[in-house]
């Protein structure tokens, strides 16, 4: 916990709470199932802050990623794969009904699979960053 007389804290002057001006006095209700409950408490505990305290922290100072806000290269690369699933599909009946392939749809299947390859490690590569 952040100490109150630290001139550098960023809570500093501030009291306990962490704001000068205003009590806090509205209070929300949260429904979560006893396992989330138990969770909560423990981290909150865990970090010596009080439940409000904590997810006041949690919520206020955290960077929420939304459905929205999806790169346009992610949803492209999703578009790809499906594309990719798609085929696959329709070769993968070719081949139960015993007809053989052209060669050119067998290099079509082949630069697909490279393709999904790519894809695969772009997706990697944007996830670890």
């Amino acid at each position: 916990m952040e100490d109150p007389n630290n001139t550098n804290s960023p809570f500093a002057g501030k009291g306990k709470s962490g704001s000068s001006s205003s009590k806090r006095t509205r209070i929300l209700r949260v429904v979560c199932n006893q396992r989330e409950k138990e969770s909560l408490f423990g981290k909150a505990k865990s970090a010596g802050l009080s439940l409000s305290e904590f997810l006041r922290r949690a919520g206020l100072d955290c960077q929420v990623v939304t459905k929205n806000s999806i790169p346009a290269e992610v949803l492209l690369l999703t578009t790809r794969i499906s594309g990719c699933g798609s085929l696959l599909n329709q070769l993968a009946k070719f081949n139960n009904q015993h007809i053989q392939f052209l060669p050119e749809e067998r290099q079509q299947l082949f630069n697909t699979v490279e393709e999904l390859h790519q894809l695969s490690i772009q997706i990697k590569t944007y996830l670890k960053s």
